[in-house]
């Protein structure tokens, strides 16, 4: 390709992105969306199938900081470690030049229907300009992830098929251990490398690695859409929130003091309430 074509198409696509972080900046979608907010952030939505109430109270209330919610924020602010900085433009620049990379932290943004959705995933792939892999790391007790985290992993699939990337090759694995290893860097190589030489034959797997459960999926774009669909129409009040049918959740929810929808926590209802 022509360098100065080359640089054309970049120049065209990041100003795209930048000229949609200028209107949601400018509050031009604030009158039609609940609170008063100009976007949608997909982890806001992933927590909508998680407890639609919970998020409600977030919005209302801010966000309360537990124990478990610091060591999240800890491990997460150290994906990146060892990664070189780089900014917007040298990012696109090498993804469109088709060099093989990783991206930690790459802003995710698009409109869905006229609304801006606005995300960042943990860890992506590049390579000859396609997407590749996803990667989100939770650091978490669970040996099972939640739906909300498949959602999530959907959703920034379906914005990287909306910026204009090719999503045909894309995987994702949504990767849950107990601990932060303390030479992270290598642990996460490690993970990176084991994932991407599983062979995928059917529509899911789970690959076990040292202290971790990678769940690797072929994302399903279709139900990305619905779900997506779902999710905007509380944030466009079309609807009320719906909380959680599961009596566990309430048990672990930081917002459950001011909740008028949590559920009677106690034997009898935590075996009789079905799960969402």
């Amino acid at each position: 390709m022509d360098g100065n074509l080359f640089m054309e198409k970049m120049s065209d696509r990041v100003r795209k992105i930048l000229s949609l972080y200028d209107e949601i900046k400018a509050g031009v979608n604030k009158s039609e969306l609940r609170f008063n907010v100009s976007y949608i952030g997909v982890y806001w939505i992933a927590d909508q199938f998680f407890c639609e109430k919970q998020v409600e109270l977030y919005m209302k209330s801010g966000d309360v900081q537990t124990e478990k919610t610091k060591i999240g924020k800890n491990f997460h602010e150290g994906i990146s470690a060892g990664m070189e900085q780089a900014n917007l433009e040298k990012i696109w620049c090498d993804i469109l030049s088709g060099s093989r990379l990783y991206v930690s932290n790459m802003a995710l943004v698009a409109k869905w229907k006229g609304v801006p959705i606005v995300g960042r995933s943990d860890l992506l792939l590049f390579s000859k300009g396609k997407p590749l892999w996803l990667f989100e790391f939770k650091f978490t007790n669970m040996r099972i992830p939640p739906d909300s985290s498949h959602v999530q992993a959907r959703i920034y699939s379906l914005l990287l098929k909306l910026m204009g990337f090719n999503v045909s090759m894309l995987k994702y694995a949504v990767v849950l251990s107990k601990d932060k290893l303390e030479n992270f860097e290598t642990w996460r190589r490690l993970v990176i490398d084991k994932v991407q030489k599983h062979i995928l034959f059917k529509e899911k797997a789970v690959v076990k690695i040292d202290n971790c459960r990678a769940f690797i999926r072929k994302p399903n774009l279709d139900k990305a859409e619905k779900e997506l669909d779902f999710a905007l129409g509380y944030w466009m009040n079309r609807r009320e929130a719906i909380p959680t049918k599961n009596a566990s959740k309430c048990k672990s929810c930081a917002y459950i003091t001011n909740c008028d929808s949590k559920l009677i926590l106690n034997k009898s209802s935590s075996t009789s309430v079905n799960s969402d």
